[in-house]
């Protein structure tokens, strides 16, 4: 609008951008955990803030599980930006962002499983560059996860200093991952215990939120009418049903030694059944383990649905988790121990993950047992107990809720969460 041949004020001033854009930059194959990311990007939106997921995903890739792919990006939540190659996809984030930067005020990303470098060399650029902001997410120790997969190719036990041969490896991974962490802007790390670990090896403190992965209560408890007819459906009687509910492909997971151990109870007589639940594309070298351990009669292997799960971990009368007391497992938690715990199971554990080690000893809800899960004499008496437990319905509903009040996302953490991104968008 001209007036006197002049421009007014408001018809010559710049256009206000929006305010911020939150990003969850999420790993290629993202479709098992969609339902974890999905939930922390929904509290950040009801929080009012603009918020979403984002996945780069090689052509291959995608076209190998396209309507899965195309389903979880149906709606604002969830964009998968397809690229020709793995390689491609650094190239691809930073062309992503630097238009994002021009769109926006302020860009945070919360990076998980994925190469941070392009984003922490954008934030050098001058000028744009200042209104990015990056997050760097660990959800696991990633040195001590290479050095117990090296101590398990090597055939040698679980350590956590690493021997010789594997130190210069096992170095560099620190030195690469201490310094995207000190070039952030912060840190998510699943425990205290994992931000002490890095403040150590870093030798300063880490601007970071210990956020544990946490079940989602709507869809995970004690259903005591699931218990019944899914333990009718599978003919289960009055056998001990036993679960197992995870991945098998890497080592620290120790199905191998999960089958063993099934094995050695039923040995001893005792009216066990193992119910392995396992996603679809680890059926294959579940079955193997299950033959090498001769299990097959006394084992059921399924895969079900992140919505189904909580009936059968009802149905089940104990959980297994029986991973190596090691590094990587004890600076983190799990979000399969924390499903069990949801629905009401007593465990049999090694205390691998000592983050919920107080919550489950002060309701005497687990049976240890040291990493060669070798059976103790006093074994059956302790057995006994946590069956009696995991087979009364009042007892499993009473503790599902006092897991629910005491780990689900609608905690204080969760909200720290909240806060916490809030903070580094300002």
């Amino acid at each position: 609008m001209q007036t006197g041949g002049r421009y007014s004020k408001s018809s010559t001033q710049t256009p206000r951008l929006p305010r911020h854009h939150f990003y969850y930059l999420t790993r290629p194959d993202f479709l098992k955990h969609d339902h974890i990311h999905r939930r922390k990007v929904l509290a950040l939106r009801q929080a009012g803030l603009r918020a979403s997921l984002l996945s780069f995903v090689p052509r291959q890739m995608y076209l190998a599980r396209q309507a899965e792919y195309q389903a979880a990006a149906v709606g604002p939540l969830r964009r998968v930006v397809i690229v020709p190659t793995p390689e491609a996809i650094p190239t691809a984030v930073r062309r992503f962002f630097l238009s994002r930067l021009l769109v926006y005020r302020r860009v945070l990303v919360q990076v998980l499983l994925v190469e941070a470098e392009p984003l922490l060399k954008l934030k050098q650029m001058r000028g744009l560059g200042n209104r990015l902001r990056c997050l760097i997410e660990h959800e696991g120790d990633i040195a001590s996860e290479c050095l117990y997969r090296w101590c398990c190719e090597h055939h040698l036990a679980p350590a956590d200093v690493p021997p010789p041969e594997f130190k210069p490896t096992y170095d560099y991974i620190i030195s690469k991952e201490g310094n995207q962490l000190q070039r952030a802007d912060g840190a998510i790390l699943v425990t205290p215990e994992h931000r002490s670990l890095w403040e150590r090896r870093l030798q300063s403190p880490l601007a970071s939120l210990a956020l544990p992965t946490f079940f989602d209560p709507a869809r995970l408890r004690f259903a005591a009418d699931a218990r019944a007819r899914l333990r009718a459906e599978l003919g289960l009687g009055e056998d001990i049903l036993l679960v197992y509910s995870g991945s098998v492909s890497m080592p620290w997971q120790r199905f191998d030694s999960v089958c063993a151990f099934v094995a050695q109870l039923s040995e001893r007589r005792l009216p066990v059944r193992l119910l392995a639940l396992v996603h679809s594309d680890g059926h294959a070298q579940a079955r193997e383990s299950i033959a090498r351990a001769g299990i097959e009669a006394v084992t059921r292997l399924m895969g079900v649905s992140p919505s189904d799960i909580a009936g059968f971990l009802s149905a089940a009368d104990i959980g297994l988790f029986l991973r190596h007391n090691h590094m990587m497992n004890r600076v983190v938690t799990s979000a399969k121990l924390g499903e069990y715990l949801a629905a009401g199971l007593p465990l049999l554990t090694t205390w691998a993950c000592p983050y919920y080690r107080p919550f489950v000893e002060q309701h005497s809800a687990a049976l240890a047992l040291d990493d060669s899960l070798e059976l103790r004499p006093d074994f059956a008496a302790g057995f006994a107990a946590l069956v009696a437990n995991g087979q009364n319905e009042r007892w499993r509903a009473a503790f599902s809720a006092a897991a629910i009040a005491e780990f689900s996302e609608d905690n204080d953490l969760h909200r720290a969460y909240v806060d916490f991104i809030r903070q580094r968008l300002e």
